[in-house]
């Protein structure tokens, strides 16, 4: 038979196909009722291989080797099928057989392969594009979409799913008017697309107008309750929007309400929580005991290395609550990084030696009272690499922690040089502004005490807060 976007599907059951349909666009659309779907289609079909591939899909999704045994006994489940089905359904299997053991490599080169062959193949494209995220890839996440394009037009079903991918991939790569045209014209036309909206976020924060970017995520709180952690993403989205606003009160708010993971987290929920609390206190706010709440769930990733930004978040939330787990964590990423010939065939340990373990002991070293450990840990490593994964927005959070660690070591040279640089490039965001008046501030101290001016000394006055940076200051601190 063939599914709504003219492939064949080895299956002899139109209720399956149609099924497998709805699961598709239910997990473009990240709602929570894709699992359910997938398990109807197989009701009907048992042998619906695809189904079962999908299925091992969503499970590997959540970026955790705990559901290895049961993505294995999908593929199982399907291998039985292999003789009769087609070569489409058959790289698939290949390809989940491989992201299944974090070969990213075979995997993407295997849905690449698909892609240029069956070019409507909309599975294929998304695990393309998304893995190309997850790898730091811009490449793989623009070329997903730019191999596909050709076979689609506007009015085909699901042609906005390819526009969001391809306007978020241009907006990690700078080309930030062609993604922004892109990325509205994708939720005009699908306005439940999370990640197209997702996009126009990311355009927002990039091009500093978090004003406007609070008034595109406003929604009700309990807006969004039937998808996944994307949700809980576009809200973290929308507090770091309050935080650039200069209104840490509103952002603590979204944490509690719709950024705080309930029950088992996902990968992507513990990024949202621990980099949320974590910029609330560079930002100068009181979280209380909410980092405890998140230790348990952190600990909990210790051993389970999937993806680079899912190891560097449980270890800052264990260094911040002084957890012994975060040195459990940091040797076996060390243990990771020695075994150089799963490099080649694990994503995990490809990163983990020249990228992951400094990254690791630096956000330990800050949170231990080293700043000056972690500064000369991130000064060697450099700007992030797009390697350790996630967006630009997710690793500015590393710029944040190393201009904060220069104010904590005593070299307000180097904060007062980031802060300044983060303030010509967002003029709008009150936590640069605030950063930058610390940095004037702990210079002007400096100074006052190791050379007082003739006749007398010079006293620094209060450090200028959220919202404004005096004018005085910010002629002092940022060079024409």
């Amino acid at each position: 038979m063939r599914d709504r976007f003219g492939l064949e599907v080895t299956t002899d059951s139109a209720p399956a196909t149609a099924l497998l349909d709805r699961a598709l666009v239910e997990l473009m659309e990240y709602r929570v009722s894709a699992m359910a779907t997938v398990e109807a289609a197989l009701a009907a079909d048992p042998g619906l291989a695809l189904a079962r591939c999908l299925k091992g899909c969503l499970l590997r999704a959540q970026a955790t080797r705990t559901l290895g045994p049961a993505i294995r006994a999908e593929l199982a489940l399907a291998e039985v099928e292999r003789p009769r089905l087609g070569a489409r359904e058959r790289l698939h299997l290949d390809a989940l057989a491989a992201w299944a053991r974090n070969d990213l490599a075979t995997a993407t080169r295997l849905w690449r392969a698909i892609v240029r062959a069956w070019p409507r193949d909309l599975l294929a494209i998304r695990l393309l594009h998304h893995q190309g995220f997850w790898m730091g890839r811009r490449d793989l996440m623009r070329e997903a979409v730019t191999l596909a394009l050709p076979a689609w037009e506007e009015g085909r079903e699901g042609y906005g799913f390819l526009l969001g991918m391809l306007a978020f991939a241009l907006e990690e790569a700078g080309e930030l008017d062609r993604a922004e045209r892109l990325a509205r014209r994708a939720v005009e036309l699908n306005p439940e697309d999370l990640w197209s909206i997702h996009a126009v976020a990311h355009l927002l924060e990039t091009r500093d107008r978090p004003r406007e970017g609070a008034a595109w995520l406003a929604r009700p709180i309990e807006a969004w309750s039937d998808r996944t952690s994307m949700r809980g993403h576009l809200f973290w989205h929308a507090a770091l929007f309050e935080l650039e606003r200069g209104r840490g009160w509103a952002a603590l708010e979204l944490y509690d309400r719709a950024v705080l993971p309930r029950g088992r987290p996902t990968c992507v929920d513990l990024h949202n929580a621990a980099s949320l609390l974590a910029r609330l206190e560079l930002a100068g706010l009181d979280v209380g005991g909410r980092w405890d709440g998140l230790a348990e769930q952190a600990a909990a990733w210790t051993e389970d290395h999937v993806y680079p930004l899912t190891d560097l978040h449980a270890a800052l939330v264990l260094a911040r609550t002084g957890r012994p787990e975060a040195d459990a964590l940091l040797a076996s990423l060390e243990r990771l990084a020695d075994r150089p010939e799963e490099a080649a065939h694990d994503h995990a340990a490809a990163v983990a030696g020249p990228i992951l373990v400094p990254l690791v002991r630096a956000v330990t070293a800050f949170y231990r009272g080293e700043p000056g450990r972690a500064v000369d840990l991130l000064l060697e490593l450099g700007p992030v690499p797009s390697a350790a994964g996630g967006s630009n927005a997710q690793r500015d959070l590393l710029a944040q922690l190393l201009l904060e660690a220069a104010l904590a070591a005593g070299r307000p040279e180097l904060a007062r040089a980031l802060a300044a640089e983060r303030v010509r490039a967002r003029p709008h965001d009150a936590v640069g502004r605030r950063q930058l008046a610390r940095a004037v501030a702990a210079l002007a101290e400096r100074a006052r005490r190791t050379a007082p001016p003739p006749g007398g000394s010079v006293a620094s006055g209060p450090h200028p807060t959220v919202p404004g940076l005096p004018r005085a200051v910010a002629r002092l601190a940022v060079p024409a």
